[in-house]
């Protein structure tokens, strides 16, 4: 099992919406591979109630931009720097991105993504 990039623990295996992840039980933060992150991303099942959804929209009001985890973290798979990116060109979700491997998610990042999903689907 790899480690966390950010605490050096080993991460966990956990299901998270029927796929497997990494979790890191220190940091909460969440390994994902690239198929599997498509999968948590289409699954349209599981959705998030509107009092998590406004407490995401407040925490991005009250940011300039991005998270404050912008130290450069390596791959858990193959040990090389990984990029750190906005999920997308809307979205101030900052992924650290291995372009062979995954994205690494920090706590709560996952859940963000997915309400950002969410709010596009609904207008």
């Amino acid at each position: 099992m790899p480690d966390c990039p950010r605490c050096s623990l080993k991460l966990q295996t956990e299901v998270y919406e029927e796929n497997d992840v990494l979790f890191c039980t220190n940091c909460w933060g969440h390994w994902v591979s690239f198929p599997a992150f498509a999968a948590i991303l289409q699954n349209e099942v599981y959705s998030f109630s509107k009092s998590d959804t406004e407490s995401v929209l407040r925490k991005w009001a009250g940011q300039e931009g991005g998270s404050d985890l912008t130290s450069v973290i390596r791959c858990p798979d193959c040990d090389q720097e990984m990029r750190q990116m906005n999920f997308a060109d809307d979205c101030p979700v900052l992924v650290d991105r291995c372009d062979d491997h995954g994205v690494w998610l920090d706590c709560a990042e996952i859940k963000e993504i997915q309400v950002f999903l969410d709010a596009l689907r609904q207008t």
